[in-house]
């Protein structure tokens, strides 16, 4: 049992340094020794999503809680995936598990949230969003998806300013930039959306590719006008965290006995 603890310890430290191929090796073997192993097949799907191996990942998770099926971080984990694969109603399921047991838990509702809002389900997300903020109201994700599920709503005043709320929080944040600027390219405010825009840029000049193109301000010092004339073609703003991190406590299974905390991705 020793012996396996030292390898999982290995193995979490060398996921959390990024050695994806040396962390599997050890992982598969606790597997080897004891298929049924909560943490490694626990973990081994968190690394197999970090490779962008989705459908590995779901079966391991799905594997592990087989052995454990109420434990709160794997049912995360499980449903983190499934949203990543589009299986977004699976994904609910998940979360409302979650929160039938902790109806106070913030990344639960966020998930859940965002999970609604992958469906268009956006009344239902922002409920979910507010919830989260009565708990945490300067929980800037949280803020920023709230401010999405607002102008998926048409709210867009209000969307604005939630958005002004995040970046008084992260005032550098080019993400936050870019989804105000393009609000504000929605209401026609040509001038406060090039501000959000050159900022943006100002921060992360190398970003530029995937920040909306504004048309440059007509000569003699007029505006561009239209919010066609600030937005990219096709452009939505991207910052909407769609997946809280994968997390795992080690000792989640009934026999483990680690106590060490992980979130990544």
């Amino acid at each position: 049992m020793q012996h396996l603890t030292e390898m999982l310890r290995r193995a979490l430290h060398l996921q959390q340094q990024g050695q994806f191929d040396e962390a599997e090796k050890l992982y598969n073997k606790v597997l080897k020794i004891n298929p049924n192993h909560f943490d490694a097949l626990h973990l081994l799907g968190l690394l197999k999503h970090q490779r962008g191996d989705n459908a590995g990942a779901l079966g391991l998770i799905e594997a592990a809680l087989k052995i454990n099926p109420t434990y709160p971080d794997a049912l995360l984990n499980y449903g983190t995936v499934l949203s990543v694969l589009s299986r977004h109603e699976e994904a609910l399921g998940c979360y409302d598990r979650i929160l039938a047991a902790n109806p106070y838990s913030p990344t639960a509702l966020n998930n859940r949230g965002n999970a609604l809002s992958s469906l268009r389900r956006h009344e239902e997300a922002l409920a979910c969003y507010d919830r989260v903020l009565a708990l945490k109201p300067d929980d800037a994700k949280t803020l920023a998806n709230r401010a999405n599920a607002l102008r998926d709503l048409e709210r867009v005043e209000e969307s604005i300013a939630c958005f002004r709320r995040v970046l008084a929080l992260r005032p550098d944040d080019t993400s936050m930039l870019n989804n105000c600027g393009n609000t504000l390219a929605l209401l026609n405010r040509p001038d406060e959306a090039l501000a959000c825009f050159d900022r943006a840029l100002q921060l992360d000049p190398n970003d530029a590719e995937t920040l909306p193109q504004p048309r440059q301000r007509p000569a003699g010092g007029g505006t561009a006008r239209g919010s066609a004339g600030l937005l990219r073609s096709g452009a939505r703003a991207q910052a909407r965290p769609r997946q809280m991190p994968l997390r795992h406590r080690l000792g989640a299974s009934r026999a483990g006995g680690f106590r060490e905390g992980m979130e990544e991705i």
